[in-house]
Parts: C-alpha cells; sequence; structure tokens
C-alpha cells in the first residue's frame, strides 16, 4: 500500500487546520478511502482519522428537526430507535448497505461525499429533503443536499471543508414512504437500481399535498423524478395516474449500462417498482 502520515486531531477545528495542509485525506469508516488507496486512485500525504470524534457522532431529535453527526455507522443508523419511528426509510436503506462487517464501519458521511449515484442513504436522505452543513476554517456552508453533487465521485465540497452534520424536518403523521434497492444479490451489493418516496397528504381533501420521488444508479448523481412528482401532487391519486407516474419517472432518467446491468433493465425496473411501490402507497396515505 502507499505511504503516508496519520493523524488523530483533538477535534473538528485541529482537523479543519489540517485539511488546508497538501494531500490530506479525511478517514472516517474507511470502506471507500482505504479501498481507493490501495487500488492507487488516491495517493494522500496524510490521512486524518475524524471518525472517534463525539463532534462529528451525535443523533439528536428536537422542534421536529433530526441532526445526524456524519460519524454515525450504518448499523447505527438502522439499529437507532428514533430513525426507526421517525424515518425509517433512511433506516431500511442504511440497513441496505453492504454486509454486517461494512455496515460496522460504513458511516453516513462517508457514504454522502464519495458521491455515488448509487448511494442507498443518500437517496432516502433526497427524499427526506435532507441539508447538509460543511464546515471550513472560513465559516459554514449549508447546502440542501440533492443539489451538493456534480456526477459521478463529484460532489461541491472544497478542499478544506469537512461535512460536519446532517439535518431535516422528521416526516409528519401524514407522511409515508419507503426505501428499496434492487441489487444481484441480497447483500453486498451496489444497486442496480434504488429509489426513495415521500408523499404527503392533505387530511381535508385526501389529495396527495406533495410526493418526492428519488431514484439511484439511473442517472449521473442521485436524482429526482421532478415530472413525475408533478404528476401526483395536488392530486387524488389511483392506480392510472400511478402507472402514468411510473412511465414518466422511467423516461426522466438517464442509465448506462454496465457489469451489472443493461440501460434498458433499470429503466424498466424503475417503472416496475416504482408503479409496485406506489400502488402500496394508495393504501396507506389515503
Amino acid at each position: 500500500m502507499f505511504q503516508f502520515d496519520y493523524l488523530r486531531p483533538k477535534d473538528v477545528n485541529e482537523a479543519l487546520g489540517k485539511l488546508r495542509e497538501v494531500e490530506v485525506w479525511p478517514l472516517a469508516g474507511g470502506t471507500n478511502l482505504l479501498v481507493d488507496i490501495r487500488a492507487g486512485t488516491i495517493r494522500p500525504q496524510v490521512v486524518l482519522d475524524i471518525g472517534f470524534l463525539q463532534e462529528l457522532r451525535g443523533l439528536a431529535y428536537e422542534k421536529g428537526l433530526i441532526e445526524i453527526g456524519p460519524c454515525l455507522t450504518m448499523t447505527e443508523l438502522a439499529n437507532s430507535p428514533l430513525i426507526k419511528s421517525k424515518a425509517p426509510l433512511l433506516g431500511q436503506a442504511a440497513l441496505s448497505v453492504g454486509g454486517p462487517q461494512i455496515r460496522n464501519r460504513a458511516t453516513l458521511g462517508g457514504n454522502i461525499v464519495s458521491a455515488s449515484p448509487a448511494a442507498d442513504t443518500v437517496v432516502a436522505l433526497v427524499s427526506l429533503g435532507a441539508t447538509v452543513l460543511l464546515q471550513s476554517t472560513k465559516g459554514v456552508r449549508k447546502v440542501l443536499l440533492e443539489d451538493l453533487f456534480v456526477g459521478p465521485g463529484q460532489a461541491k465540497i472544497e478542499k478544506d471543508e469537512l461535512l460536519t452534520r446532517i439535518f431535516f424536518k422528521a416526516p409528519s403523521s401524514n407522511e409515508r414512504g419507503f426505501f428499496y434497492k434492487l441489487g444481484r444479490r441480497n447483500a453486498l451489493s451496489v444497486a442496480v437500481v434504488n429509489l426513495g418516496i415521500l408523499a404527503k397528504t392533505d387530511e381535508t381533501t385526501r389529495k396527495w399535498e406533495s410526493v418526492r420521488i428519488v431514484l439511484g444508479s439511473v442517472a449521473p448523481t442521485v436524482m429526482r423524478a421532478k415530472k413525475a412528482e408533478a404528476l401526483l401532487s395536488n392530486r387524488l391519486v389511483d392506480e392510472n395516474l400511478v402507472r402514468e407516474a411510473a412511465k414518466t419517472a422511467a423516461s426522466e432518467c438517464s442509465p448506462i449500462s454496465d457489469i451489472r446491468s443493461s440501460a434498458d433493465y433499470r429503466r424498466s425496473m424503475v417503472e416496475g417498482l416504482l408503479e409496485r411501490g406506489l400502488t402500496g402507497l394508495i393504501g396507506v396515505v389515503r
């Protein structure tokens, strides 16, 4: 393996100061970074271990807002009573990442900053309307998560910035959703297609007041199917409208063919899985 120095900062401020130096890479779980170092695609001079910093490991719920530290592991998210009760689709997404050993190490922040278009928890978080905080020695930036990504492996994060918080409004009692992942096997699989949905029902009219449809592994970044969302929003949703929305979402995505799947199969699965999921959701949210 390529040789590098290893540092453990005492707090976030020290970590931010070190990030200003040349070729310093933050390390949390290491499930992506160490693989890249071994492959030679990343050659850091210094690896900065931030995974143990308690400032980056919190999980809190206050005044309807859920705040998550980026160094929480997938296992901690999936097992959290707070996440299970307030944001179960995020727990479902965390549980779908890798196998138990990977989930014990992989962090939520790492899944975000890797900027993979197939990132399971990113699909769930965008469904929930999540925002992230990016901190540097110059200050803090607040960025809507769905606006953070540029392309595969590319996020709008400066070299001296650290992801320090993820937060979103907890779904209300009239909001329901789901996360679904299709892979070539049941575990240790990168998604062929993954999707997250969150729908809000107007309790008086019973119309779907709003809906977010988020697709992964079918475009250069995790994406929202906004045309399909518009079809369903402020409508009394029935099976015919669901089928139309599913076809629309499939037409919005731009998948590629790779070792896991063909583009045509991915597009077909978006339509089929979305129709199935939305049809099930109709009965829940009516």
